[in-house]
């Protein structure tokens, strides 16, 4: 049975109607859109383990998925702990010298100084910042049930996080090709291909990015070490205000490694994309979408210039990416020329 078709203007009413509901629901739910992006992003990355751990052994893919995400639970849990703990060790180990530093600190503070004939007692106002720090200290305990709800929220959205990435790297594979169903057969080919060219970009991407993390990671742990020996060692006479502000020192001097160097030359070095693109879209990102908004910056960079260079093939019909077939079929020829003569 055909219903009746509709008119122009129910048309057009009906997709501003889903459009504007789009809008709503976008808004209304980006903490839940921001949750499945980066569990999205993560089973992506773990998708390449996927991949790698079944090419080397016959393993289906529902079974690797599990194994991969077994082990990635167990790093998830087993990591932390081992890092929670050597900071606690050393924590304590630096405690007796820190509270001993501190009460040398506040007594300096303490002493009253002289200032163009006038005697000033500091000793009032650390009373007083004493006081605020207790009724502070008050006020949080007091609010035990409220800290007590958002603990439980960080709860859930982990576990929704968590549960989903396990289904992103079971079906998320099948994304790609239901929507190349869904194309006209014309164009299925050249889509396939830009397909394929996005995948390229965000796999290097986000590889290079997990590379760039554990490096600046290994950078601030000898930092750190480095700072704490110069102290512990006798080498820097000690003070809380001079440890704090190497700390600052070396977590923004691995910062601009990272994002003036590091990043811009390796990343835009593996998308062929200028280092100041790179550097202009990661202080941007940073001043706008905080740290997913880094991870996410080079890889849509990257895409777009794959969008815009198709559609200036298609506007200029131009072959689409002609070095590709270049290289193809200088591949071609090669095997062509190696192959014996057929008699």
């Amino acid at each position: 049975m055909k219903g009746s078709s509709w008119s122009s203007t129910t048309r057009n009413l009906v997709i501003i109607l889903l459009i504007g509901a789009a809008i709503f629901l976008a808004v209304f739910l980006a903490p839940v859109i921001e949750a499945m992006l980066a569990a999205a992003l993560i089973a992506y990355l773990l998708d390449a383990v996927v991949i790698g751990l079944r090419r080397r052994t016959s393993m289906e893919r529902k079974r690797a998925v599990q194994v991969v995400y077994f082990l990635f639970l167990v790093l998830l849990i087993t990591v932390p702990t081992l890092l929670g703990t050597f900071a606690v060790d050393q924590l304590t180990s630096f405690s007796t010298d820190l509270s001993d530093a501190l009460a040398a600190l506040q007594n300096r503070i303490a002493q009253p100084f002289t200032i163009l004939g006038m005697r000033i007692n500091p000793q009032g106002a650390i009373d007083q910042i004493g006081q605020l720090g207790g009724e502070t200290v008050s006020l949080l305990t007091g609010s035990s049930f409220s800290i007590l709800a958002d603990v439980t929220s960080s709860v859930y959205w982990g576990l929704m996080i968590l549960i989903s990435i396990y289904y992103f790297m079971v079906d998320g594979q099948r994304i790609a090709p239901w929507i190349l169903e869904r194309m006209p057969p014309a164009y299925r080919e050249e889509m396939g291909l830009v397909f394929d060219k996005l995948n390229t970009v965000w796999r290097v991407s986000l590889r290079v990015q997990v590379v760039i993390f554990f490096i600046l990671a290994l950078l601030m742990i000898a930092g750190t070490a480095l700072i704490l020996w110069l102290f512990q060692s006798g080498l820097i006479g000690f003070s809380p205000i001079l440890l704090i502000v190497l700390l600052v020192l070396l977590y923004t001097g691995v910062q601009q490694v990272d994002n003036l160097w590091l990043r811009p030359r390796w990343m835009g070095k593996s998308l062929a994309i200028h280092p100041g693109i790179i550097f202009v879209g990661l202080m941007g990102a940073l001043a706008l979408g905080g740290l997913l908004g880094i991870i996410l910056v080079v890889p849509v960079i990257g895409s777009v210039k794959v969008i815009g260079e198709y559609i200036a093939a298609k506007l200029l019909d131009r072959p689409l990416w002609p070095e590709d077939q270049i290289a193809e079929k200088v591949s071609e020829d090669a095997t062509e020329d190696a192959a014996p003569p057929t008699a």
